[in-house]
């Protein structure tokens, strides 16, 4: 074997490896098949087993002596924030989105990206589905931490038995150009 041979060859061998590196890169699966008998598989039929009925979006809650105290980051002070709401018997659980959209976009629910495809108490869970559009929203990665902090810390202080808070985005995890949550991994804030 000459020279050259045995040089092009390993070349080869080289450039066809960092073609398909690249091609599993810039292409990656979009299906992934679990193992029905792996632990997770398990784990979650378990879950979906025994998990109480959900309540509905915006069902009534009972918050803690009819207030909603939290927490917020105000961009025109630079500086967290207290408030305190007093709420009737008949608020739903959206009423702590409502207030977080409030303060940190000035507009109501419906008219920023938090607006949910749907928010459950499930047992002691709340689970809030996003919109699409909270992905593609202009907020930077201080704004969705500032964001998912006020809401989790609405529900966690303000209705007993609440200990989890789950976020997802149409679906499937909560993941922007900033932060990727599992959807199945309850937030902790910050």
């Amino acid at each position: 074997m000459s020279k050259n041979k045995k040089f092009i060859i390993p070349v080869i061998v080289i450039v066809g490896i960092c073609a398909a590196i690249l091609c599993i890169v810039l292409f990656p699966s979009k299906t992934t098949q679990t193992n029905p008998h792996s632990p997770e598989a398990a784990v979650s039929s378990s879950v979906a087993e025994s998990s109480p009925p959900a309540s509905a979006t915006n069902a009534p809650v009972e918050y803690k002596e009819n207030k909603i105290e939290y927490e917020y980051y105000d961009a025109v002070s630079n500086s967290n924030q207290v408030e305190s709401v007093t709420v009737d018997e008949n608020a739903g659980l959206k009423k702590g989105l409502e207030l977080v959209a409030e303060n940190l976009f000035g507009k109501p629910l419906e008219e920023t990206p938090m607006d949910p495809n749907s928010i459950v108490m499930e047992g002691d869970s709340i689970k809030i589905d996003f919109k699409t559009t909270i992905a593609d929203s202009a907020l930077g990665a201080s704004e969705e931490v500032a964001m998912l902090n006020a809401i989790s810390n609405i529900y966690l202080n303000n209705i007993d038995g609440v200990n989890a808070i789950y976020f997802s985005i149409a679906g499937e995890d909560f993941i922007t150009g900033h932060m990727v949550q599992r959807k199945d991994t309850p937030y902790q804030p910050q």
